[in-house]
């Protein structure tokens, strides 16, 4: 995602820098190996609900694929973290709970998935994603009242939006 918007950024002219972070160094030292020379991406091993950025210092934050992993109080503490350092929009774009995602990933990764571990990640990972419902929950719980979701059905994904108040 970060080496797409990186190019997206340099063909259209715009002064941005993107920061990629995780918690896992392993992931960060295959991203940087992945990254050309030159692109405007930075990398930052840190916790998503400590980010080690100042408040309102970042203009747009976006999480992908990140809260089904975490149970909600986790989820809360890492949109709160968003929503702290962020003076633009934040965006988390996630799986959806949902019966029927679960049951065609199950039966497509039979033949699709590379090994058994691949196959019951993903059927965890449906199964523990969040309705758009109990996502909103989570953005109001972390300070958050008015933020919206764009639902992706075909995709079985949803993003949520939140503006920033600007000062």
């Amino acid at each position: 995602m970060a080496l797409t918007v990186a190019a997206f950024a340099r063909r259209e002219g715009l002064p941005l820098t993107i920061i990629a972070m995780d918690l896992d160094s392993r992931s960060l030292v295959a991203a940087r190996e992945r990254t050309p020379a030159g692109s405007a991406v930075a990398f930052v091993r840190a916790d998503a609900s400590a980010l080690p950025f100042r408040d309102k210092s970042i203009d747009l934050t976006f999480s992908t694929l990140l809260l089904h992993h975490l149970p909600p109080t986790a989820a809360e503490a890492s949109v709160s973290a968003l929503l702290k350092v962020c003076r633009g929009s934040v965006l988390v774009n996630d799986l959806v709970r949902n019966t029927l995602a679960w049951w065609l990933f199950r039966m497509v990764s039979v033949f699709m998935a590379t090994n058994n571990m691949s196959r019951l990640d993903g059927l965890t990972s449906i199964r523990r994603s969040y309705n758009p419902v109990e996502l909103l929950s989570i953005f109001h719980r972390a300070g958050c009242d008015d933020a919206r979701i764009a639902e992706h059905p075909h995709y079985f994904r949803m993003t949520a939006i939140a503006e920033m108040e600007r000062d």
